[in-house]
């Protein structure tokens, strides 16, 4: 019995599903990254932030901002879909927003290693 591969099934896809799709998963990856910036600012602007040691709370500011990065990243590819291309689906859109979505999960990943080593350190003490 043969299954149709994922690449299959890509490759036959059109281009404006290919980019319907990847526009999606980048608001999918904003509504993620928007939560956690929620929760890191309701850490920083709480009353026990003061009471942290200096390094986390340098760490907690790092975090913060390689989310702002992360949310700047993932707004980029609607932009550019619409002044760029003029809201015309192309190779070359669907190309720069699977490029800017695989950069922001890096930052992302990172913010969220810091959150978590944050968490631990927290309940540690």
């Amino acid at each position: 019995m043969n299954f149709p591969t994922l690449s299959g099934v890509c490759s036959r896809m059109k281009l404006s599903e290919k980019v319907k799709i990847a526009l999606e998963e980048t608001r999918m990856l904003i509504l993620g990254a928007q939560i956690l910036l929620g929760f890191q600012l309701r850490g920083a602007f709480g009353e026990s932030f003061d009471a942290l040691p200096t390094h986390i709370r340098y760490l907690d500011g790092l975090a913060l901002g390689l989310l702002v990065v992360t949310i700047s990243l993932l707004i980029a590819p609607e932009p550019y879909h619409r002044i760029v291309e003029g809201g015309r689906d192309s190779g070359r859109l669907h190309q720069f927003v699977t490029i800017i979505a695989d950069l922001a999960l890096l930052p992302f990943a990172l913010a969220l290693g810091i959150d978590l080593f944050i968490g631990g350190e927290r309940v540690r003490r």
